[in-house]
């Protein structure tokens, strides 16, 4: 290192003494510049590759006929007029389980009761405890 008398001690200074290198630099920015020219070469041949091969090479329409015209009508959709009846169904159905006693598999004994029902058992008997381990 060079001394250029702006410190006080010897061998310290308060700047940089000497310039950085330019030829890693500009080797670092070549290498750059080739490898961002090598990928656009490449997205470009993928761009026209992938434009020029058809997107599909499956079965073909089941809705077209034998000469590639549109031979068959598609089924209309089956559009719920009022979806919300539906789901009241649904809820009425669950109410009529969760509140009724039956059978969900009689050959193996199992009943469902109602839920309220179900609940009160539960805060008579208490639930099952594990028995702790001998120590």
């Amino acid at each position: 290192m060079r001394d250029t008398g702006n410190s006080d001690r010897k061998g310290a200074h308060s700047f940089e003494v000497h310039d950085a290198r330019a030829r890693p630099i500009v080797l670092a920015g070549v290498g750059l510049g080739i490898g961002t020219a090598i990928v656009f070469v490449i997205v470009f041949w993928l761009f026209h590759y992938f434009t020029a091969k058809p997107s599909f090479e499956g079965t073909k329409n089941p809705m077209t006929s034998r000469d590639g015209t549109s031979g068959l009508n598609p089924a209309v959709p089956h559009i719920e007029e009022h979806p919300s009846a539906g789901y009241q169904d649904l809820r009425r159905r669950e109410d009529q389980v969760l509140s009724s006693y039956g059978w969900v598999d009689k050959k193996a004994g199992v009943a469902h009761m109602p839920i309220d029902r179900a609940m009160d058992m539960v805060l008579q008997r208490g639930l099952p405890v594990r028995k702790e381990a001998a120590k």
